[in-house]
Protein backbone atom coordinates (compact mmCIF):
# COMPACT_ATOMS: atom_id res chain seq x y z
CA UNK A 1 0.00 0.00 0.00
CA UNK A 2 1.08 3.53 -1.38
CA UNK A 3 2.43 5.87 2.03
CA UNK A 4 -0.10 8.46 0.61
CA UNK A 5 -3.30 6.38 0.60
CA UNK A 6 -3.00 5.22 4.33
CA UNK A 7 -5.65 7.63 5.37
CA UNK A 8 -8.18 6.12 3.09
CA UNK A 9 -8.08 2.76 4.73
CA UNK A 10 -8.57 1.68 8.36
CA UNK A 11 -4.97 -0.97 9.57
CA UNK A 12 -6.88 -3.64 11.03
CA UNK A 13 -5.24 -4.13 15.08
CA UNK A 14 -3.60 -7.17 14.80
CA UNK A 15 -1.62 -7.04 18.27
CA UNK A 16 -3.32 -6.46 21.53
CA UNK A 17 -1.85 -5.50 24.81
CA UNK A 18 -3.02 -6.58 27.83
CA UNK A 19 -5.70 -4.37 28.84
CA UNK A 20 -7.33 -5.06 25.40
CA UNK A 21 -6.67 -8.88 26.53
CA UNK A 22 -8.49 -7.99 29.12
CA UNK A 23 -11.22 -6.52 27.78
CA UNK A 24 -11.65 -8.47 25.27
CA UNK A 25 -11.76 -11.59 27.61
CA UNK A 26 -14.67 -9.37 29.85
CA UNK A 27 -16.52 -9.35 26.41
CA UNK A 28 -16.24 -13.30 25.57
CA UNK A 29 -17.12 -14.31 28.85
CA UNK A 30 -19.70 -11.84 29.11
CA UNK A 31 -20.90 -13.03 26.04
CA UNK A 32 -21.24 -16.57 26.73
CA UNK A 33 -22.79 -16.30 29.60
CA UNK A 34 -25.57 -13.87 27.76
CA UNK A 35 -25.53 -16.78 25.28
CA UNK A 36 -26.05 -19.68 27.64
CA UNK A 37 -28.82 -17.63 29.42
CA UNK A 38 -30.86 -16.70 25.78
CA UNK A 39 -30.69 -20.38 24.28
CA UNK A 40 -30.72 -22.57 27.12
CA UNK A 41 -32.84 -25.32 25.17
CA UNK A 42 -29.40 -25.11 22.98
CA UNK A 43 -27.22 -28.43 22.33
CA UNK A 44 -24.78 -28.36 24.77
CA UNK A 45 -22.37 -30.67 22.69
CA UNK A 46 -22.00 -28.13 20.20
CA UNK A 47 -21.26 -25.39 23.07
CA UNK A 48 -17.42 -25.64 21.88
CA UNK A 49 -18.47 -25.00 18.27
CA UNK A 50 -20.61 -21.98 19.60
CA UNK A 51 -17.63 -20.65 21.44
CA UNK A 52 -15.46 -20.63 18.64
CA UNK A 53 -17.93 -18.55 16.69
CA UNK A 54 -18.27 -16.31 19.14
CA UNK A 55 -14.25 -15.69 19.56
CA UNK A 56 -14.08 -15.38 16.00
CA UNK A 57 -16.90 -12.94 15.65
CA UNK A 58 -15.57 -10.72 18.47
CA UNK A 59 -12.09 -10.85 17.29
CA UNK A 60 -13.33 -9.56 13.40
CA UNK A 61 -14.76 -6.94 15.31
CA UNK A 62 -12.03 -5.61 17.58
CA UNK A 63 -9.81 -6.08 14.32
CA UNK A 64 -11.73 -3.08 12.23
CA UNK A 65 -11.40 -0.81 15.13
CA UNK A 66 -13.69 -1.12 17.52
CA UNK A 67 -12.75 -1.14 21.52
CA UNK A 68 -15.14 0.38 23.71
CA UNK A 69 -16.74 -2.73 25.59
CA UNK A 70 -20.39 -2.13 26.02
CA UNK A 71 -20.62 -1.23 22.22
CA UNK A 72 -18.55 -4.65 21.67
CA UNK A 73 -20.52 -6.89 23.59
CA UNK A 74 -23.73 -5.54 22.47
CA UNK A 75 -22.40 -5.67 18.45
CA UNK A 76 -20.93 -9.21 18.97
CA UNK A 77 -24.62 -10.35 20.78
CA UNK A 78 -26.81 -8.74 17.55
CA UNK A 79 -24.46 -10.49 15.42
CA UNK A 80 -25.11 -14.23 16.89
CA UNK A 81 -27.95 -15.76 15.20
CA UNK A 82 -29.16 -18.11 18.15
CA UNK A 83 -29.07 -14.98 20.24
CA UNK A 84 -31.44 -13.33 17.76
CA UNK A 85 -33.98 -15.83 17.58
CA UNK A 86 -33.58 -16.38 21.05
CA UNK A 87 -34.20 -13.47 22.90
Amino acid sequence: MKPLLRGFFHIPQTRYGPLDLEMLEWVFDSGWTALQARAPLRDPQKDEELKTALRQKLFALACVGMDDPDTLRSRLLASMPLLRTAA
